[in-house]
């Protein structure tokens, strides 16, 4: 029976779950530290969710164990950098049929006006989707019957009309390194005072410092 090093939880996805514990030896690794990684080398293959490792898996943190592939449950893997296979779910057709970040953020764009006191009804706004890839997509399908209207753009074009009628920014950038901090001081800037911010794509594409100087 192959053997899986958990990284990083599991339990709390119930199907997925069964499935592993009934075919393979499951090992918990959660919070080991990078430097221990190597001490488990009998590890057929390691689960790591980049939502909750802190640090970026090398070819050197492995090379001593019996590792063949790394499995990451989302579309991006810039938290492993290694030579071995990384298997993840960023070429899978079934990615159309996951909807649970489009739908995360719009539970965030209920949630923060009641969060700071708020009473805002979506009727009256306008959602400003950029990146209107796989999510912006669905988001928009899900949205429209709720917000008053619903904008989209990519990086490479925002129009005026986006940042001046946008009340909700939701932020659905791919992960990449042109796209790094690119939601920063002078891009919230172009906005109307007062808009809110959902940010589901990776962090990093998010200045945070910059943002709070620019609201």
């Amino acid at each position: 029976m192959k053997t899986i090093g958990f990284l990083t939880p599991f339990n709390h996805l119930p199907n997925f779950s069964k499935y592993v514990k009934a075919n393979f030896k499951c090992i918990s690794m959660v919070g080991l530290p990078k430097e221990q990684l190597n001490i488990f080398k009998s590890v057929d293959y390691l689960f790591a969710a980049p939502n909750y490792l802190k640090y970026i898996i090398e070819d050197k943190d492995i090379e001593e164990s019996s590792i063949k592939g790394i499995i990451t449950p989302s579309t991006g893997d810039n938290h492993i950098n290694v030579s071995i296979p990384v298997i993840s779910i960023k070429n899978d057709s079934i990615l159309e049929q996951i909807h649970s970040t489009a739908e995360h953020n719009l539970y965030l764009c209920l949630a923060i006006p009641r969060q700071i006191g708020t009473i805002v009804e979506l009727k009256e706004k306008t959602l400003g989707i950029l990146g209107y890839g796989r999510l912006g997509k669905i988001l928009e399908k899900i949205t429209k019957p709720i917000f008053k209207q619903v904008l989209k753009a990519d990086i490479d074009f925002v129009d005026n009309n986006f940042f001046s009628d946008t009340d909700f920014l939701s932020i659905n950038i791919d992960y990449k390194d042109v796209n790094i901090n690119y939601i920063n001081e002078e891009f919230v800037g172009k906005f109307k005072n007062n808009i809110y911010i959902v940010n589901t794509s990776r962090g990093e594409v998010v200045d945070e410092v910059d943002i709070l100087k620019g609201l």
